[in-house]
């Protein structure tokens, strides 16, 4: 009868159980950073349809064009997201202006025309 503490073991059950485990931890992984990836490449979307939308109607508010377009997102619909604006001088007609989202540590920017 082999005891637990022999020093005998199976190399096929081992190397099996071993690729199993492998196998999953690159599984979850792997998923992990399909998630991560995901949310990315939503909050850029998310950033630049909200910067098309504020050069289209500048009248709205950036942050009442960032609540229609959130509600309609997936992965941010609840999450908390903080907005930045900047111009690169003094917003006026034709300088470029820059939009940065960031939530869940995930950053996105996007840029558009004052009044273009």
């Amino acid at each position: 009868m082999k005891s637990i503490r022999d020093e005998k073991g199976n190399a096929i059950l081992e190397g099996v159980a071993f690729a199993a485990v492998a196998f999953g931890l690159v599984m979850v992984s792997g998923l992990e950073i399909f998630q991560v990836q995901s949310e990315q490449i939503e909050l850029q979307r998310l950033a630049r349809n909200v910067m098309r939308e504020h050069s289209v109607h500048p009248d709205l508010g950036i942050g009442e064009t960032l609540a229609n377009l959130k509600s309609l997102s997936q992965n941010w619909k609840e999450m908390e997201l903080s907005i930045s604006m900047v111009c690169t001088s003094s917003c006026q007609e034709g300088d470029i202006e820059w939009l940065s989202l960031s939530g869940g540590g995930l950053t996105a920017v996007s840029f558009g025309v004052v009044n273009g």
